[in-house]
């Protein structure tokens, strides 16, 4: 890329050489969106390529690729191109280009997975992780994606849950205790979740104690 930027996914298979894997997650990612094309068609691209073989198309008439020079005594390599001709795809929805870029990297960059993932009503009376310290010892509800569990067992031989939900303000910490982990555990599993409980701070921990869930997603 130092030498000169790369024009196509074509370009990019031949001059860099990525695994299909790493190739498939610079497409999910959003990073070939610069070619103007759909993250569906650079994905069909790919994967023929990988079962093919990328190709450099010589101009017409030219006799060896790598005989080609520039004035300056710079090699010229003719422009790469796909092994076939493809049909364009139609681009991914909001919420499955969202996934891929989660899927790919971790993070998201086409919008935020609360507003891809789960219609606006869904998400009416909830209160943002930032706000919660300003509600303690009231009722409220939150929803996010859950990025962080952690299972501890009771003296009384049960499990207890701690869970941290991620929304677009900040963390939000819960606590399940026995009865309502074994009433609520298959609503955690969702990319969304809501919940509902009580507010408790406990040497200045803010933790949600949960006795309400469900999967918004």
């Amino acid at each position: 890329r130092a030498e000169r930027l790369f024009c196509s996914l074509a370009d990019l298979a031949v001059r860099a050489r990525p695994t299909l894997p790493e190739l498939e997650a610079l497409i999910l990612s959003g990073a070939l969106d610069w070619t103007g094309r759909t993250r569906p068609s650079l994905l069909l691209e790919a994967r023929v390529a990988n079962g093919v073989g990328a190709s450099r198309r010589a101009p017409a008439g030219a006799g060896v690729a790598r005989e080609l020079v520039a004035p300056d005594g710079a090699r010229l390599l003719p422009e790469a191109v796909a092994p076939m001709d493809l049909p364009a795809l139609p681009e991914f929805a909001p919420a499955e280009r969202v996934r891929g870029e989660c899927r790919s990297t971790g993070l998201w960059f086409s919008a935020h997975p609360l507003e891809a993932f789960v219609p606006a009503e869904s998400l009416r009376g909830v209160t943002p992780a930032a706000a919660l310290p300003d509600r303690t010892g009231r009722r409220v509800a939150v929803a996010g994606l859950p990025c962080a569990w952690r299972r501890v067992g009771t003296r009384s031989g049960g499990a207890m849950l701690f869970l941290t939900l991620a929304d677009r303000s900040g963390l939000a910490e819960c606590a399940l205790f026995p009865d309502a982990y074994r009433a609520l555990a298959g609503a955690l599993r969702g990319e969304v979740v809501r919940v509902e409980g009580r507010l408790d701070d406990t040497l200045g921990a803010v933790t949600l104690v949960v006795d309400r869930a469900k999967t918004l997603s």
